[in-house]
């Protein structure tokens, strides 16, 4: 009876332990379309921060009433349309920052779980050694 339990107890542990891999391997995938995507709103973001930041350095951009090509009410207007296009603009961009920030704290929780999963095959490999000796 002892050695039919012995096995029984092993060939759990191989199971738990290629479960437990699997799950690993799936992680690791997950984290790693997380942090490609993470690294692609990080370029687009830079790439904003430069054409934002030269647009700012632009002197006809602060004016937008311009003689002779826009005055008064149009430039009025375009003034208010681009007022709420920039503040569009900024919102978006911090809410492209807060994306960064979620995807990094998501590859930490990831990490953190491969690492216990990763030990949890240690002890059972561990366990399988010992029930072999």
């Amino acid at each position: 009876m002892g050695n039919g339990d012995n096995t029984a107890q092993k060939n759990q542990l191989q199971q738990q332990i290629r479960d437990k891999n699997s799950e690993v391997l799936k992680c690791e995938g997950i984290r790693e379309r997380l942090s490609a995507e993470k690294g692609k709103l990080e370029k687009y973001q830079k790439k904003w921060k430069g054409q934002y930041q030269k647009h700012n350095n632009s002197k006809i951009a602060s004016q937008v009433a311009i003689k002779n090509v826009f005055e008064g009410i149009v430039a009025d207007k375009l003034k208010g349309y681009y007022g709420s296009q920039v503040k569009n603009m900024c919102q978006t961009n911090k809410e492209v920052l807060d994306l960064c920030k979620e995807l990094e704290s998501q590859i930490r929780k990831l990490n953190t779980h491969i690492a216990d999963l990763k030990g949890e095959i240690t002890d059972a490999n561990t366990k399988l050694k010992g029930m072999e000796e």
